[in-house]
């Protein structure tokens, strides 16, 4: 089972708080209707960067709590990813 975290922008805290009150995976960390669309590459990173840093790596996906609008650009995209490849390691 997985635990959506959804609006950033209201649950920013709420990431850590919502890891000690469940067991299953949480989804979370990336701000859909913010900088996923309109922020800048480092941006995305920041806030991947963040939900770690609130969660570690294990039982969280780090995502939009809902669905990612198909104008989010490439460079966006692409930050998130390298991002946390970056932190889990080889």
């Amino acid at each position: 089972m997985v635990m959506p975290i959804t609006k950033r922008e209201r649950v920013n805290a709420a990431l850590a708080e919502a890891r000690g009150q469940v067991s299953q995976a949480l989804v979370g960390g990336l701000d859909e209707c913010g900088a996923m669309i309109r922020g800048t590459p480092e941006a995305v990173r920041a806030q991947v960067r963040d939900a770690i840093a609130q969660c570690g790596v294990r039982r969280l996906i780090v995502g939009p709590g809902c669905v990612l609008d198909l104008r989010a650009p490439e460079a966006n995209l692409a930050a998130a990813r390298e991002a946390i490849e970056d932190r889990q390691g080889p």
